[in-house]
């Protein structure tokens, strides 16, 4: 066992711990960009790393691998990184990846990223389409005046080296991907990343303004806040009418993603969940699917579904969840799943409870 292995194998991460964010996702039907990975060719062939049989190794043609269209499943890409982690160190390997990373390399959503009229619209559009990036992870994203917060969580259980190779990839390359679409602007903030101090950890001095903070913890994520104001950042490319053009292909893509899966109402009920204190509208999840909203409406009545009991269930099964494990007041947790006040809160949980948040806590 190589020491990177051993050094994953230690981690607090159980697959147990991502049962929930895995229910409606399978492993056979996550489909992920080739493209990255076979960016890897490259860093591998700089090391001089013996890479040939790679392709071998996880049951894929070579030939397909630099195809735009090609994908992976993520048993595919847990075989990959196993591979690779038995010859390079591969958390080197994520940081020199993410560092390298640009926005163009995600196709029509970097460069939609880039027409943006704001950095605040153009990572609140990337939130949106982030399945089209890594749709075996879920982003976040909320802004305010004074900074913003970016979040990003494992949609599903992966191996230990595959999950710690993407929370590194994912931090690293936010942080310069954010410095290119800022046009070289300094910003500060602070990222929090759910991985122990890796060997490497000199190389995050390169995250200029940021202080780094690793910490294990039993739910992975990668946590990036930023101070000050991004709404008033404009791109160096923005563009509106690439903008219309781009966002419109991002829409139709991550439709066909999500139809080729057969699981809209699945997909939108686990986007529910996954929201937590700031939940995608219906007309949102109509624009990310390039549907109309009365199209969206007769898919979830076919299921006998309807969008706002849905969206009301999410929200009331995250509430119950923090008055079960943790100490938060009644008045945070309201404000935190966007009610405006407590009593709105207390009215609506009792409703769907037939307890007050405090009686249902209590209990």
């Amino acid at each position: 066992m190589s020491l990177v292995q051993t050094e994953f194998a230690n981690l607090s991460f159980h697959a147990n711990s991502l049962s929930f964010h895995a229910m409606s996702l399978s492993r056979s039907t996550t489909k992920l960009p080739a493209r990255y990975y076979a960016r890897l060719q490259d860093l591998l062939n700089a090391r001089e790393v013996p890479i040939d049989d790679l392709p071998a190794r996880i049951g894929f043609d070579p030939a397909s691998l630099a195809l735009p269209d090609a994908t992976l499943t993520l048993d595919q890409v847990d075989r990959l990184m196993l591979a690779i982690a038995e010859r390079v160190n591969v958390a080197d390997l994520a940081f020199e990846y993410g560092r390298s990373l640009r926005l163009s390399a995600h196709s029509a959503l970097g460069f939609a990223m880039l027409s943006s009229p704001s950095v605040d619209y153009a990572l609140a559009l990337v939130s949106r389409f982030f399945g089209l990036i890594l749709p075996s992870f879920h982003m976040h994203y909320r802004s305010d005046g004074s900074g913003a917060r970016i979040r990003f969580r494992p949609a599903q259980a992966m191996s230990p080296v595959t999950l710690n190779f993407h929370l590194e990839l994912i931090a690293v390359s936010t942080y310069f991907e954010l410095s290119e679409l800022m046009h070289g602007t300094a910003f500060g903030g602070t990222l929090r990343v759910s991985y122990s101090r890796p060997g490497h950890a000199r190389r995050y001095q390169q995250l200029r303004g940021i202080a780094v903070q690793f910490e294990s913890t039993a739910t992975p994520e990668v946590e990036l806040e930023i101070v000050g104001p991004l709404a008033s950042t404009v791109p160096a490319m923005a563009d509106p009418w690439a903008l219309k053009s781009t966002e419109a292909q991002c829409a139709d893509l991550l439709g066909r993603m999500v139809r080729a899966r057969g699981g809209v109402v699945d997909w939108i009920e686990m986007m529910l969940n996954e929201a937590h204190d700031r939940a995608p509208t219906l007309d949102e999840f109509a624009r990310m699917l390039n549907v109309s909203e009365r199209n969206l409406v007769r898919r979830l009545a076919r299921r006998g579904r309807g969008f706002r009991q849905m969206s009301l269930d999410a929200r009331m099964r995250r509430a119950r969840i923090l008055l079960e494990t943790t100490d938060k007041a009644v008045t945070e947790i309201a404000l935190e799943l966007g009610y405006s006040d407590s009593a709105n809160f207390t009215r609506a949980f009792r409703r769907a409870n037939g307890l007050s948040p405090t009686e249902y806590r209590a209990r």
